[in-house]
Formats: C-alpha cells, structure tokens, sequence
C-alpha cells in the first residue's frame, strides 16, 4: 500500500561544510522510510559531500536554460582564474553568472557592479534561481540551512510561492540574526539549543516557530561504539597516564567575510608556539595537533610528546580519545563538549564573537596568551566546569523529521 505522504515533496537546500552534514542523516533516514519524494539542491562544496553519501543531488548547472547566454557570459568572466579542485568549471560559471544576472535584473548592471566589487559572492540573493528551481521540482516543503545567498534565497522565494519551509541553523545564528530572526522568514527554525532559541526569540521570532532539536551532524557523536574504540585508540598512542591535550586549529582570515573587521593570520601559529613552550615545561602533558582543512599551515614534529592527528583518524573517537581540546572557535570545541570533554577557547579572534563558546559557559576563555597555561590547569585540577545545558546527542535527526512531518500533516 502506498503511504500516505508519498505524492509529498521535499527539496532540501544547502552549502557545504557543517551545513550539508545536517541534510545528510536527515535525508538518510527520510530515504529509509520512503514516504516523500527527496530532492537535493547541494551547492558549491556540498557536491563533494554528497556524492561520498551516495545521495543524488542538484545543481545550478541542471537548471541552465538556452536563453541564459548573458548570464553564462557573467559566469565566465566571474570565473576567469578560478581552480577549484571541488566545484567543476561547469557549475562555476552557472552558479556564478546565475546568481550575477539576477543581481543585474534586480539592480541594474552598475549597482550590480558595485556589489560585487564590494561583497564578492556575499552580495548574492538568487530568489529568481529559486523561483526557476521550484517550478521544475514542484517541492510541497524546502528545507533549507543558515546561510546567505542561495539557502536564504530559497527560503525567501518558499515565502513568496506559499511554499512551506523550514531553517536548519547549525550553531548559534549568530551572523545570520539579520534574516533568520524575522518574523516569518520560513514556518520553522530548528536550533541547537535553548540558548539560540532565546536568541532568536529576542530577535521577533515567536517562541512557537523555533524547536531545539539540536543539530542532525552531530548524532554519529551518540555510536554506542565510541566509547571503546577511544579506549583502544588511546591505548594504542601510548597515551595511558598521560593528560593528552588536542589542539583543533583553524584558519584565521586578515577581514571577516561578513563583518569586515580586521583580524591576525598569525593567531593560530602563536598559539602554536605557546603550546609547544608549555608542552616543554609540562613533562606529564602531550600534545596533539590537528589542523583543520582549511588552514594551510605545515607543522613539522620536531618535538617529544606533540603529534600531528592526521584527517585520515576519525574526529569523533579523537576528541573522545584525549582530556582537554583547545582551540579557537572551531566546532571540534563543540563537539568534543558535547561528549564530556572539558575544553578551552582562545577567544582572541575575528570569530569569537560567531561563536560565543565561553559566553554560553561551554569552554574556558582567556583573552590573553599569557593565560593558557592557567586556564588548561584550572580544567586539569577540576576547578572549572561548563555551565551550559546542551540537549543530548543522538535524538537530533529524529527531531527534525518530526517538525517535518508535522507541518505537511497540517
């Protein structure tokens, strides 16, 4: 027999990164269900992603039309230079001279110019895309991530058909406060946590249209196998008896992408240096570093007791694996709290305030480098603890689906 919901549509949208591994076990189990019809619109580096999940996904490449000449001609030229290992050319020059001429149709060439020139991609807002994109996949819901440009432009566009949809934010919403914390932009929001909802809540949003039902990338945090492959992991690196400290790094850009402040590149490798001097005067700590994707910094071991954890060792059994994770606003920090683990932020950087770990009473912050060492034997002989409530890993996935479900049955 049929089930009910079958003739349902749902049209996910979402970049790449932490936001596309929220659709994934979504979509995942929605699929093993088989009671909607699945669509996924992945964008950018969600491509990559997606194709390793074996989900079937769209691009603004599928949607060109033949009399999209002029906007491929944009696309060209916006992508002169461009050599990006993830995203193929040929989607390059659709998603750029898409998004481009819709600026142009909604501004005019020069103020379009200007934009750009100004906010690079930033200045996208593609709701002409998204409204070509929905006539052809006739979603009944999209549900669409935090971000700007294409996702707030899907969300806008639902708006505008009467199309129900639905905002995944994956952390604090923070930066997206602006469009996510209207009124009315999409029928639900779903959060991380009570702390976001407040957020959003304070913003205008009603408390009835924003569920905490955490965030579906983390459930793999919830394997009843972790536990014991961190053990074997840990006993495997020698580390028993020792106080085993994770350093999660990240990039650190000179300009905020969205706000334009003014930030240190040199941030990330000063910790470093600081970490590595501790490390020397500490004989009983040892020091894993784990640089993140997008900083390209080569660390050399030339130390006893540090490490480089390399991205071929799973994440989540590391984080469970060592005592205390430093960082700087990286969201290995998060999810390392969200298995027990105490950890420290560096909360000197362009996206502390993105990410306001220490305000929440997740991490320990300091402010000042001199203050590491302190702050990782304040967490070592137990006198500080997080004060945060964070709703329990697992149950996320399950959650979304129910907001789901609920809003087609209205």
């Amino acid at each position: 027999m049929k089930d009910r919901h079958q003739e349902k549509s749902i049209l996910f949208v979402t970049y790449g990164a932490g936001h596309v591994n929220m659709i994934v076990p979504v979509w995942k189990s929605l699929q093993k269900r088989n009671s909607y019809k699945l669509n996924v619109l992945g964008l950018t580096s969600a491509g990559k992603v997606l194709e390793k999940a074996g989900i079937p996904y769209y691009s603004f490449k599928d949607f060109v039309k033949e009399t999209d000449a002029e906007a491929l001609e944009w696309g060209k030229r916006l992508a002169t230079g461009a050599n990006d290992a993830v995203v193929s050319y040929e989607e390059t020059i659709a998603y750029l001279g898409l998004s481009y001429f819709d600026m142009v149709e909604r501004l005019g060439t020069d103020e379009a110019a200007a934009q750009y020139a100004k906010l690079g991609r930033q200045a996208f807002l593609p709701v002409s895309v998204m409204n070509r994109i929905f006539e052809d996949l006739k979603p009944d819901i999209v549900v669409a991530t935090s971000s700007p440009r294409a996702e707030r432009a899907a969300i806008m566009a639902a708006r505008e058909l009467n199309i129900l949809s639905i905002c995944l934010v994956d952390l604090f919403g923070l930066l997206e406060i602006t469009w996510v914390g209207q009124p009315g932009y999409s029928n639900k929001v779903c959060v991380m946590s009570d702390y976001v909802k407040d957020i959003l809540i304070d913003a205008g949003r009603s408390p009835d249209e924003v569920i905490v039902t955490g965030n579906p990338g983390f459930d793999r945090l919830a394997s009843p196998k972790l536990a014991q492959q961190a053990k074997f992991f840990r006993k495997k690196k020698g580390w028993n008896n020792k106080i085993v400290i994770l350093w999660a790094s990240q990039a650190e850009p000179p300009i905020h992408p969205v706000t334009g402040e003014q930030g240190d590149p040199d941030l990330p490798r000063k910790i470093e240096k600081e970490l590595f001097d501790l490390i020397d005067q500490n004989k009983d700590w040892y020091l894993v570093v784990r640089i993140h994707p997008s900083d390209n910094a080569q660390i050399l071991n030339t130390m006893d007791r540090v490490e480089i954890s390399h991205h071929s060792e799973d994440l989540a059994i590391l984080l469970k694996a060592v005592d205390i994770i430093v960082t700087i606003a990286s969201t290995a920090g998060l999810e390392g709290a969200l298995l027990g683990k105490p950890f420290l932020t560096v909360d000197m950087s362009l996206f502390t305030q993105d990410a306001p770990f220490a305000k929440m009473g997740l991490s320990k912050g300091i402010s000042n480098l001199k203050d590491l060492e302190m702050g990782i034997k304040e967490i070592i002989e137990d006198q500080w603890h997080s004060t945060a409530t964070l709703p329990p890993v697992g149950q996320a996935t399950n959650n979304v689906i129910h907001v789901i479900d609920c809003l087609l049955q209205e």
